[in-house]
């Protein structure tokens, strides 16, 4: 279950603008649906995401989650 809240969350596209540098809409999408492979582990990892009325939303601290995930040795 994603642990995104509601009134912090970005709709996807708005979200991969405000990246440093830009992200397209498709990649941060692909990002929630499809996942990331992390190289150590092998295990897909996902940007949490809810869908709210703008859309598919996510916020800063799930994308910093995510990262730490793909970055992470699994142990």
């Amino acid at each position: 279950m994603a642990n995104i809240d509601p009134t912090k969350a970005v709709p996807l596209r708005d979200f991969g603008r405000g990246l440093s540098p830009r992200r397209a809409y498709k990649t941060v999408h692909g990002w929630c649906v499809i996942g990331k492979l992390n190289r150590r582990t092998g295990e897909r990892i996902k940007l949490e995401s809810v869908y709210l009325p703008a859309g598919l939303c996510t916020d800063v601290d799930a994308f910093l989650r995510f990262v730490e995930r793909l970055n992470g040795s699994g142990g």
